[in-house]
């Protein structure tokens, strides 16, 4: 039985854990050596994206001696969830239960299941892993699991643009090679318990559930797959470079698939703007310039993160520790050495630390009695999880810039100022939050934000009024630059304007001189990013006791603000992209999931989806630019009856329209003379559609019903 070639069984212990299977079990899901299996339990694997079913079923049968037949249910086969059809039978040593005996089938027959994948769109023809929409599904699945069971998930995002280049300028003979060989290296790599898809253009997506004890295999893999693809020097004789970036998200850090996924591509966008995966490793794929932390002004350590032990400390920290550059410190605990404790630090942040994420600290050392304002992430080193450490000797600090910078960092309320705005998550909110404390810090009647425009104007982009104090944000709106010269002419070398009496100067300017109401006197600090000027921040009528003190303290929050208003404008920027497709200007399938949801409840709509008709041959006879522009004339024509707003491209050449107040009869009639209109751009495209009412909670039952009516009439495309 156990060599048989059909019958997948295996049997387990008392605490679920594998002791043995069949040749066909292994077999089914790839495991050569049966050693990688025995003395696992089912979560050590990672098959199933909910292990309840399964764990209560074999804890009723080790317990209570029941015998589960033909139990359904889902699990990971070789990257796709399969429905499998299971059996298990307790095992009795004379009157006890050791342990138990089961077989499963799988009730997806394989050529049948792939072709109803593919005839749905949940699987990529060109690859055999999902597609676009069947990751969609797959997703959902994970995150619903995390929203039930509190089981984490990690998304692997892949990019090889390179790919996607080299694939459309090359014959299918090569196509097919290349992508094999990239394929069965991610394959090779992560071939058990995670589900793997191709998005197209060189982006591959994997989905896994993670314990933290399996992060670091994890990475360890992700790093070895790189450099295997890095190594694809050669395909059919013709020369290739490739290049692997790659973003990772953990599902606790989102709030749904939706921002999940934004997540990943915006963490990608910027592993791609770095170009890291061109860069030499060390480690890891972390950048880390060893010299450059060598010399660095600030104090530098790493150290592991579950026994404390220290791996790097740079000249500066061994410098404040009075100790020589030659000082054997590796091994010591972090809590010994830097700070003379004999047990952890009560105040070590370890455990708000995060990937990808700082956390920022005022830190006082007991041990050389210094102040450090100090950043704490964590960071994979030498294949351990480690805590990166960067402190800046605020002492040092304050004696290099300015003396004066010290009531920065000794009043609590400034620092109130600076946490408030850093632990925003919105850029906007960070500003109104410190704009707020800078506004009582120095007893003032406003707080203002005014930034330069395109036309030359500025603006009041944001404002704090003391209790009592009306608003004049309103009437400070496109306001000509010329007329608040005055301001720019009053920055001083620390690009810092105090003005204790503003109407004598305005009389100075003439009556353009644009100004607030009652305003006496004010603080301004001139708002510049890379020598680019932004605008400035106005402190209207602060107290004339804390003026003088607080030049130097407005002059390092204002560099907050630009640093902050730079993040704004990064992040909204971000957020565009994410959501449009750049070949043709309408949004993207990540724009339509989020429209979807967006829907008023109540709402009927009707959405068209289209194919379009000929893009391969057009693509293989007279090249893709010509593809290219087809694929941008369709979406104009999509676009004419609602705008681009309402048109989605979904991948390659399918697009779906959503229209609100639609009818059986509406639909058939728009149907008609989109097919004229394709026609007379010398273009055609199949076009179904379906109808719903919002919410539209089966997002895939409604692609599927257009998705089919599309395909009739693609067989009778004169109907």
């Amino acid at each position: 039985m156990q060599k048989s070639e059909d019958i997948m069984f295996f049997w387990k212990d008392r605490q679920r854990r594998f002791l043995g299977a069949s040749r066909a079990f292994l077999d089914c899901y790839g495991i050569s050596d049966e050693r990688n299996l025995i003395g696992k339990t089912d979560e050590d694997m990672g098959w199933h994206v909910d292990d309840r079913d399964c764990k209560d079923i074999e804890t009723k049968v080790l317990e209570e001696g029941f015998i589960s037949r033909r139990a359904r249910g889902e699990c990971i086969i070789r990257g796709k969830i399969h429905h499998i059809e299971s059996t298990r039978f307790p095992v009795y040593q004379g009157n006890e239960i050791v342990g138990l005996l089961g077989y499963f089938r799988d009730l997806d027959h394989v050529e049948q299941r792939e072709e109803t994948d593919k005839k749905l769109g949940f699987v990529d023809q060109e690859t055999g892993l999902l597609s676009f929409r069947g990751m969609i599904m797959t997703g959902m699945a994970y995150t619903e699991n995390y929203e039930k069971q509190g089981e984490d998930f990690l998304g692997l995002l892949i990019h090889i643009p390179e790919l996607h280049e080299t694939l459309k300028m090359q014959a299918d003979t090569f196509r097919k090679d290349l992508l094999h060989q990239v394929v069965s290296a991610i394959l090779s790599f992560f071939p058990l318990k995670e589900t793997l898809s191709y998005l197209g253009e060189g982006r591959f997506l994997i989905f896994v559930k993670v314990r933290q004890a399996d992060y670091y295999q994890i990475r360890t893999r992700l790093l070895d797959m790189a450099n295997h693809i890095h190594h694809i020097h050669e395909v059919d004789g013709q020369p290739v470079t490739l290049y692997l970036h790659y973003a990772m998200a953990h599902g606790s850090e989102a709030e749904g698939l939706d921002e999940f996924l934004r997540i990943l591509f915006q963490r990608l966008h910027v592993a791609e703007k770095e170009r890291w995966s061109q860069s030499m490793y060390t480690g890891d794929r972390v950048n880390f310039d060893r010299e450059a932390f060598d010399h660095a002004d600030e104090a530098v350590a790493i150290s592991d993160f579950d026994n404390y032990d220290l791996l790097y400390l740079n000249r500066e920290s061994l410098k404040n520790l009075g100790l020589p550059a030659s000082y054997p410190y590796r091994g010591q605990k972090c809590y010994a050495l830097l700070h003379g404790n004999d047990k952890p630090c009560d105040d070590c942040p370890k455990d708000l630390l995060r990937w990808g994420r700082f956390f920022s600290s005022f830190m006082h050392n007991r041990k050389i009695g210094k102040e450090y304002l100090a950043r704490h992430i964590l960071v994979p080193f030498e294949g351990r999880k480690c805590q990166f450490i960067t402190a800046l000797d605020l002492g040092k600090y304050v004696e290099k810039e300015n003396r004066k910078n010290y009531f920065l960092y000794k009043e609590a309320a400034v620092n109130d100022a600076i946490e408030a705005g850093m632990k925003e998550g919105d850029p906007s909110q960070g500003i109104m939050q410190m704009l707020s404390c800078v506004g009582k810090i120095l007893e003032a009647e406003k707080a203002c934000i005014f930034e330069e425009m395109p036309d030359g104007t500025v603006r009041n982009t944001y404002e704090w009024c003391r209790e009592g104090i009306p608003s004049t944000k309103a009437m400070l709106q496109h306001v000509p630059k010329e007329d608040v010269r005055y301001i720019y002419d009053s920055f001083g070398p620390e690009q810092v304007a105090i003005v204790e009496d503003v109407p004598a100067v305005l009389k100075k300017y003439g009556r353009r001189a644009a100004h607030m109401p009652g305003l006496g006197s004010l603080i301004s600090g001139h708002l510049i990013m890379a020598g680019q000027s932004l605008g400035y921040t106005e402190i209207v009528n602060p107290s004339a006791s804390i003026l003088e003190e607080a030049s130097p303290l407005l002059a390092t929050l204002t560099r907050f603000f630009s640093i902050m208003m730079r993040n704004r404008n990064t992040m909204h920027q971000l957020k565009d992209w994410s959501y449009e497709d750049q070949l043709t200007g309408v949004k993207n399938r990540r724009a339509f999931l989020k429209f979807i949801r967006s829907l008023r409840k109540g709402s009927s709509w009707t959405f068209f989806f289209g194919d379009l008709n000929g893009l391969k041959t057009m693509n293989d006879e007279k090249g893709h630019e010509k593809g290219d522009e087809a694929l941008r004339q369709a979406a104009r024509v999509l676009s004419e009856p609602a705008g681009p707003s309402c048109v989605f491209r979904m991948g390659g050449d399918e697009f779906i329209l959503a229209l609100e107040n639609g009818s059986p009869e509406k639909a058939e009639a728009l149907k008609k003379e989109l097919k004229q209109n394709f026609a007379r751009h010398g273009i055609s495209m199949a076009l179904g559609w379906a109808i719903r009412q919002a919410p539209v909670k089966d997002i895939d039952a409604l692609i599927t019903e257009a998705d089919r009516n599309m395909y009739k009439d693609k067989k009778h495309p004169r109907k």
